[in-house]
């Protein structure tokens, strides 16, 4: 009977292992992606055409609290932006879109200024800014591609100017109808069940230690 009580204890002291494990190595692949998302790239050319406006750019977003990534690139006379929200913030993304287009515009004011939220406009702008940086874009072809990002953009935004009057008369009321989300209560409740949670599991850790001579 102790047999098996011993193989018991043991079997349960190695499963807390794993998942304390598990749950470290996760908290560090999160830190390690976060690390990732707030950096930027400096597009390092002049050809075909200088890039300091973009980089310069993305160097005062950046500093935004709400902004964990950003991606740009300019010609002459325009700038082309895409970001990337924290996921806390993202209930208030119109807000920070709005606000980035205006500090930029008021940097640059001789720029047209565009600013994108979506995923794959973020996407294109990176893959231009690597062809950028690689040297492996002509003027003509960046221009190309830089028109079609813009049409993206214009597309994207324009969505809702687009919608017929019965969708958009849906939409509003959608949004009439839609239930705020209680995003304080929410954080409130997930602190205090994270809170329960490491409560039980140190409890869980006392009892192996006192009754068990864990150490």
């Amino acid at each position: 009977m102790k047999g098996k009580i011993r193989k018991l204890n043991y079997f349960l002291f190695l499963a807390m292992i794993i998942v304390y494990i598990s749950g470290c190595t996760g908290q560090q692949n999160q830190s390690a992606n976060d690390n990732n998302d707030t950096t930027i790239v400096k597009v390092h050319t002049s050809k075909p055409i200088n890039q300091t406006v973009a980089n310069q750019a993305k160097e005062k977003i950046i500093k935004e609290e709400e902004v964990s990534a950003v991606k740009a690139v300019n010609t002459d006379k325009e700038l082309l932006m895409a970001i990337k929200v924290d996921q806390f913030h993202r209930f208030q993304l119109k807000k920070i879109k709005k606000n980035v287009k205006r500090d930029v515009e008021k940097a640059y004011p001789d720029y047209k200024v565009l600013v994108s939220t979506d995923q794959k406009i973020y996407w294109e702008l990176e893959q231009l800014e690597e062809k950028l940086q690689k040297d492996k874009t002509k003027k003509k072809t960046l221009k190309k591609e830089f028109n079609n990002i813009k049409k993206g953009i214009d597309m994207s935004n324009n969505k809702k100017k687009q919608l017929t009057p019965v969708k958009q008369e849906y939409q509003d009321l959608e949004k009439q109808k839609e239930t705020k989300r209680p995003v304080v209560k929410n954080c409130i409740k997930a602190f205090f069940t994270g809170g329960v949670i490491c409560l039980i599991g140190q409890a869980i850790q006392l009892f192996y230690i006192y009754y068990f001579d864990f150490t």
